[in-house]
């Protein structure tokens, strides 16, 4: 009998964890759609406007939420992904995880480097700080990401747990996401097809609590 009530508590517990999870990821979802709607441009005018140090917030609290996501999906994947799989998750999460200290550093750095005549310079594309290490650096994290989320998303046209057309977004938004070259508009658009793909894998989520 006691056995039987821990078993029941579990559950419950568990059901709750993948509901909040799911309703979680969902909203993280559209608040990164929003923000990167409401993006200003990546330049030194750009930085000093109010509204880019509350739409990096945003996107760093996403992408924090977005990390637990894609843990979560891949245990529920983890029996049907194999090896592609696998490099898939790891290279989408190191993505993550990076662009979260490029998001603190958009948000508290880029800002104040804007707004001094004696450091706006170091914002430009061509200045000494975006061609060295932290460029290249910058750079490394977009190639993980993108070389992640196309693996990744492939995994998913496997998965029976989780929405399959999630999969197909995820692979199309990284082609078109980042700018420059490509314009700003093209990237908002990216962003967007990533935050609806991601929006069925928090629905997934929230639907294995009815099977769990």
């Amino acid at each position: 009998m006691q056995s039987t009530t821990q078993a029941s508590v579990v559950s419950s517990w568990r059901k709750t964890h993948e509901r909040m999870l799911g309703a979680a990821m969902i909203v993280a979802a559209v608040a990164m759609a929003v923000a990167g709607l409401l993006h200003p441009e990546d330049s030194a005018a750009g930085m000093v406007m109010p509204i880019w140090g509350p739409v990096h917030t945003v996107f760093f609290l996403a992408i924090f939420v977005s990390l637990i996501g894609v843990v979560r999906v891949y245990a529920i994947a983890l029996p049907q992904s194999g090896w592609p799989g696998l490099v898939g998750f790891v290279l989408f999460t190191l993505g993550l995880a990076g662009f979260e200290g490029v998001m603190l550093l958009e948000a508290g750095v880029m800002p104040v480097l804007a707004a001094s005549d004696a450091t706006r310079g170091l914002t430009e594309a061509s200045s000494s700080l975006m061609t060295g290490p932290l460029g290249i650096w910058f750079l490394f994290i977009a190639v993980t990401f993108s070389l992640g989320a196309i693996l990744f998303g492939l995994m998913l046209l496997r998965v029976r747990d989780v929405p399959r057309w999630a999969g197909p977004l995820l692979v199309a938004a990284p082609l078109i996401a980042f700018e420059p070259p490509l314009p700003l508009w093209l990237a908002k658009v990216g962003l967007v097809i990533f935050s609806v793909g991601f929006i069925g894998l928090g629905w997934g989520v929230w639907k294995l609590s009815e099977r769990t």
